[in-house]
């Protein structure tokens, strides 16, 4: 209806003026025809808005289910590392249990072998009791001489004390009692700066020892209570290497590419990007 009150809207003046001519009906004609040729043209255009919308609509939808899908896996991939790591810490304290057994039976072997000695020596002291007696006079000589050395006591000892007596424990490959005095650090000077060394180093000790499953959870602890320390990327790196040395390439190569993204312009990345590059 309103189209052809526009159109007679657009004759009137013509009618009006007196006079309407062949020609002047020729131009109201074309006039029409642009009209319902740019009519035509606005609603095919119009009428491709929705589809358009649609379709981006439909790329979006896309774009976020690929995105939900994503972020899916990778929570998924990060729960099964936090559930390896925890089944390796109730291994840990199923070993302590067994460890700390062995150690009440061989306690007690150890004191009946000292009453033992200690019987032997006494026989020994008697039998060699001439042969000592002549030797006091140079033994008491030498004692007089020699020079004092103070003696290293674990208990009086401080956390830099403490740590150096450790690592030469360690470089030397006595592990046991380098794993006890540094786990004394994390019990009497925690919060020193030796504190997160000590910690990488016992899981160090359990790497070389390869006791694979406790040098990841101990390389953990690192990063967990030591977030700012010097050995966070080195325990990145060690965990992602026993990982691997378990067999569980897809969590070696999440903490590895987590290494990467944290501290990219470490040594520790470097080799890191090397590793992945071999799976």
């Amino acid at each position: 209806m309103s189209e052809k009150i526009f159109l007679l809207l657009l004759i009137l003046p013509f009618f009006c003026g007196g006079c309407v001519t062949d020609k002047d009906l020729v131009l109201i004609h074309e006039r029409i025809d642009k009209i319902e040729v740019a009519q035509k043209k606005l609603s095919e255009n119009l009428a491709s808005i929705p589809e358009s919308i649609y379709g981006l609509d439909n790329k979006f939808l896309e774009k976020d289910k690929k995105f939900r899908r994503d972020y899916a896996r990778v929570m998924n991939v990060q729960n099964n590392i936090l559930n390896d790591i925890s089944k390796l810490k109730g291994e840990l304290e199923e070993k302590t249990h067994e460890i700390k057994l062995y150690s009440i039976i061989s306690d007690t072997q150890a004191k009946k072998i000292s009453s033992l000695s200690k019987k032997i020596d006494s026989v020994e002291n008697y039998l060699d009791f001439e042969k000592n007696k002549a030797s006091v006079v140079s033994d008491k000589y030498v004692e007089k001489n020699k020079v004092s050395v103070p003696l290293f006591n674990p208990e009086t000892a401080g956390a830099d004390e403490l740590y150096n007596m450790a690592k030469k424990k360690f470089d030397a490959d006595n592990f046991d009692d380098a794993e006890k005095l540094f786990s004394m650090i994390l019990v009497k000077y925690k919060k020193s700066e030796k504190a997160d060394n000590a910690a990488f180093w016992i899981g160090e000790i359990y790497y070389r020892k390869g006791d694979f499953k406790r040098a990841v959870v101990k390389y953990q602890d690192v990063i967990v209570k030591y977030p700012k320390g010097n050995k966070v990327a080195s325990s990145y790196l060690k965990q992602g290497l026993a990982f691997f040395k378990l067999g569980r390439k897809k969590n070696a190569k999440i903490i590895f590419n987590t290494l990467i993204a944290k501290y990219p312009s470490s040594n520790e990345a470097i080799i890191a990007k090397r590793k992945l590059s071999s799976f």
